[in-house]
């Protein structure tokens, strides 16, 4: 079987920015606002590893499924994010957290606009619980983005062996889907972190 291809408009783009100490460091993540796609291990993590005095952003293309909107779910990302931080930290959280911010108009983007926001980062991030290939992963990749993601199903094809920064797994549940480590992508993260505020 053959994964998604890369759009070659992508490998247009230029050379990707390298990790510097000189602004903020710069983690961005796609994917669709649901479950599988680790979301909350994600925001655990960040939060975890990062305060609101910390030079970082966590910056996600992102969107709510129109199924889940049908069903009651609120169409805003934030509404989502806030809802979780005060879930796990306590009511109005999400504002005394380091900063999370929703690329407007994410479920409308082209892959070449896409494209563009991954190469902004210094560093693209998915702990998802499965995927049958990972295309944002590919792409990141394709334009020299250093990538951290779950060691875990589909991606491990082609980001494993040194690939990419490994998200260990804690086991896998019932359904099949992995189960990624919070505190494994927490260290992941502070790794990308000291590379960073270290000019390297």
């Amino acid at each position: 079987l053959v994964g998604e291809a890369v759009d070659g408009e992508v490998l247009q783009l230029g050379s990707p920015p390298r990790i510097s100490g000189g602004r903020d460091l710069v983690l961005v993540s796609a994917f669709k606002w649901e479950w599988r796609k680790g979301w909350d291990v994600l925001l655990r993590a960040y939060w975890s590893a990062f305060g609101p005095a910390d030079r970082v952003v966590l910056r996600l293309v992102t969107y709510v499924m129109q199924d889940a909107v049908e069903d009651g779910a609120s169409p805003r990302v934030e509404d989502h994010i806030e809802s979780f931080a005060a879930d796990v930290y306590g009511a109005g959280a999400a504002s005394e957290r380091a900063r999370v911010e929703v690329v407007p108009g994410s479920g409308a983007l082209s892959r070449l606009e896409v494209a563009r926001v991954l190469s902004s980062a210094d560093c693209f991030v998915l702990p998802t619980r499965g995927e049958g290939w990972g295309l944002p992963v590919a792409e990141a990749m394709t334009y020299g983005v250093l990538t951290a993601v779950t060691n875990w199903s589909g991606p491990v094809d082609f980001a494993g062996d040194g690939g990419s920064l490994a998200i260990p797994v804690e086991g896998v549940d019932e359904d099949g889907f992995g189960v990624p480590s919070t505190a494994g992508l927490e260290e992941v993260l502070r790794r990308v972190h000291g590379a960073w505020a270290s000019g390297g």
